[in-house]
């Protein structure tokens, strides 16, 4: 999903979240763990390329198909479960909203990607070995399959 879509997604469940836990900075959490996961494509990006660069294949997210490989580290449901443990523990209300954020993200992601349904989950991509041809439903390689034919 685009960034502008998890801007806008972050800033509308952290209204609920606000009323609910009574907690602007909760709120702000939910927010920023929303947006600020996608920090993640960038050192896929930069293996891909092989130097650090921001271009526009950067925003078109194919670079995924061209690399082969789909690590982006954040976006895994295991962290929703570390972050629980951790509000379990401290019972620190603003977590709760980077939860929600964080959670939201991932969810929409999912639902919008393209991508097999433990996609978003870091031990399936560990155990398929990060391979796109497995984590990337058919529909976008069938789309992509000139992309992948060139590697």
């Amino acid at each position: 999903m685009r960034p502008q879509y998890h801007t806008l997604i972050s800033i509308i469940i952290s209204i609920p979240v606000y009323f609910l836990t009574n907690s602007f900075t909760a709120a702000f959490l939910c927010i920023l763990a929303g947006i600020f996961v996608d920090i993640d494509h960038l050192p896929d990006y930069w293996l891909y390329r092989r130097k650090m660069v921001i271009d526009r294949k950067f925003f078109t997210q194919d670079y995924h198909v061209m690399f082969g490989r789909i690590f982006v580290i954040l976006h895994c449901f295991e962290f929703v479960l570390v972050m629980l443990i951790i509000y379990n523990m401290t019972k620190y209300t603003p977590i709760i909203g980077a939860i929600v954020g964080y959670t939201a993200h991932l969810i929409t992601d999912s639902l919008t990607n393209g991508v097999h349904p433990l996609t978003y989950f870091l031990t399936y991509r560990l155990i398929k070995k990060f391979d796109t041809k497995i984590l990337l439903e058919a529909p976008r390689w069938k789309k992509n399959k000139s992309i992948i034919g060139n590697q």
